[in-house]
């Protein structure tokens, strides 16, 4: 994804969708790819400050977020966009840590 292509689609959304991203990170501070947002990993890793001013002009009033991912080998990469005031690295990660347990192939024999 080139450099401005994720402030470009969340600036494309409509109203609803984008309330809705804010509603969820103003509730719990986090939102990851996994929660059938719209947001993409790949629209997460593109993600920049722009990004945050698009979610501001929506109501976001939380602090700047941040991005991080990992991959799980029973899931896959998942990222997540957070509230940097409100979650540190750890709990961002630890928030990923529990959304990969989710996945179907958790307990899946290997």
């Amino acid at each position: 994804m080139k450099h401005d292509e994720t402030v470009n689609i969340l600036s494309e959304w409509p109203a609803e969708i984008l309330d809705a991203l804010v509603a969820m990170l103003e509730d719990s501070g986090i939102v990851t790819d996994e929660d059938r947002t719209g947001l993409s990993s790949v629209m997460i890793k593109g993600w920049e400050s722009r990004c945050d001013a698009v979610l501001v002009g929506r109501g976001y009033s939380g602090g700047p977020l941040a991005k991080m991912g990992k991959y799980y080998p029973w899931a896959g990469a998942i990222y997540c966009v957070y509230d940097s005031t409100r979650m540190s690295p750890d709990d961002a990660l630890e928030h990923l840590d529990q959304a990969s347990k989710k996945h179907p192939d958790w307990l899946a024999e290997p």
